[in-house]
């Protein structure tokens, strides 16, 4: 059969909805899409039960009155509960981000270093670099680089998997220095960088550095992959230069300062 006339111009027009009643849909859509998100968080805060309840409900709830309330001193009443007496990591976390920054909590370094410390024992690996990173500065803590290193080890590794922590191992191990003992409770090295425990020293060993780097580099790290590529481009004591290492770990940089906009920052010089 034929088909049927095209509708008229003035036809077509009224079958698209207007300016108007779009904006109103999307509206209607953003106010439905809230009061949802309203009565799952309301859910959550019963569910916490003043900081008393389950430690997920507990943090999203001290989440939601931190990023969409803003009321910082809520959260972290409810953060610090859950912490203190939950001993729920990432509460733990929050409530140390507080104490830095000051919002919903005094500002006091050694509170936030106590609560990154709080957070890495119980399983939170942010906090685990995060102390690491207060404790190589001496920042709310005496300075203590063994320590710190043994923080930045469980951050780095399974299951925490943050290539920062890879990459301040691997400007530690490349630094000269003398050797910095490590505590005798163990060894803070893991097998898969020829660690067996015992009292290991913080001895320059690029060997050790290049395996960091190119950790942090598989996990998306710009500055590791940068400073992988320069290894492997000059060599260095144990790493020979390698011209198609080099060229992969440069073309991996240039990926990454490609998404990113930038390498990031601590790169090494050229």
């Amino acid at each position: 059969s034929e088909p049927g006339p095209s509708p008229s111009p003035s036809l077509r027009l009224s079958l698209s909805p207007s300016p108007s009643l779009s904006r109103s849909l999307g509206a209607m859509e953003v106010k439905a899409l809230d009061e949802d998100y309203q009565t799952r968080m309301a859910g959550f805060e019963a569910d916490c039960a003043d900081g008393k309840g389950d430690g997920y409900s507990c943090q999203s709830a001290g989440e939601f009155f931190a990023v969409v309330k803003t009321d910082h001193e809520r959260a972290a009443r409810i953060f610090q509960r859950n912490c203190d007496e939950g001993n729920y990591g990432s509460s733990c976390f929050s409530m140390a981000r507080f104490h830095i920054t000051g919002k919903g909590a005094e500002q006091d370094d050694a509170k936030a270093f106590a609560y990154f410390e709080k957070a890495c024992k119980h399983g939170h690996a942010p906090g685990c670099y995060h102390a690491g990173l207060l404790k190589r500065s001496g920042v709310g803590t005496a300075p203590n680089l063994p320590s710190a290193m043994k923080d930045f080890t469980v951050a780095c590794q399974d299951p925490g998997n943050i290539p920062e922590a890879c990459y301040e191992m691997a400007t530690q191990f490349l630094k000269a220095r003398d050797a910095v003992a490590e505590p005798k409770k163990g060894g803070w090295l893991p097998g898969w960088l020829g660690g067996g425990g015992g009292d290991k020293p913080i001895e320059r060993d690029p060997v050790k550095a290049l395996k960091l780097l190119e950790r942090g580099c598989e996990r998306g790290h710009g500055p590791s992959c940068f400073n992988a590529a320069v290894m492997y481009k000059k060599g260095d004591t144990g790493v020979a230069p390698d011209p198609e290492k080099f060229a992969r770990y440069k073309a991996e940089t240039q990926r990454l300062v490609k998404v990113h906009g930038s390498v990031g920052q601590g790169v090494r010089g050229t």
